[in-house]
């Protein structure tokens, strides 16, 4: 449906992926700009130890590939 489109994206937090991962599951190009330390998405771990998950819990939405590690 979005063949020939690009997307820059700048987006952090989880409306903006969530957008543009829209745009990509409907076929535009995607480029997505990080910091040089990386997206904030990428530290997600260490957020989820704070929300009174288990050890386990956090790895298995690492695995299902729901958050990154």
């Amino acid at each position: 449906m979005l063949s020939g489109v690009s997307v820059v994206s700048f987006t952090h937090f989880l409306q903006g992926p969530s957008a543009t991962q829209i745009l990509a599951d409907l076929g535009a190009d995607v480029v997505k700009v990080e910091p040089t330390g990386g997206a904030f998405g990428q530290h997600t771990r260490d957020i989820l130890a704070g929300l009174d998950l288990t050890p386990e819990q956090i790895d298995t939405l690492v695995e299902r590939g729901v958050v990154r590690g």
